[in-house]
């Protein structure tokens, strides 16, 4: 006679339950790969905008001061302690004295993409 309160044991019982287990671990890890990734671009970004405030700040103090644009970089970093960050490429192109120059900061790795 068969006892109906005792739990057969079933091989592939167990085996769906660790797999099954298995299978929800790895996307949970999975998701919090690609959230580390997203974050870290979004972080590049940001650094990337402040480097180009920076620069743009300094410009506007310079014009505020003396009444002129600054004609290069080397002029905000002789004499406003502008601190330029080697990762990054910097194009200031000033057309006039009296007009906001083209500030462009670009990553020395390539172009900044959303997608990793």
């Amino acid at each position: 006679m068969r006892n109906r309160f005792a739990k057969e044991r079933n091989r592939f019982a167990l085996l769906k339950t660790w797999g099954m287990s298995l299978i929800f671990f790895g996307g949970v890890v999975l998701l919090c790969w690609q959230g580390l990734g997203q974050a870290d671009s979004g972080a590049a970004a940001e650094k990337l905008e402040a480097a180009r405030k920076a620069v743009a700040r300094a410009a506007v103090h310079c014009y505020a001061l003396e009444g002129e644009y600054p004609p290069d970089l080397a002029y905000l970093r002789d004499h406003y302690g502008l601190r330029l960050d080697r990762n990054f490429v910097y194009h200031y192109e000033g057309f006039a004295s009296n007009i906001m120059p083209d500030i462009t900061v670009l990553p020395k790795n390539g172009p900044l993409t959303e997608e990793r």
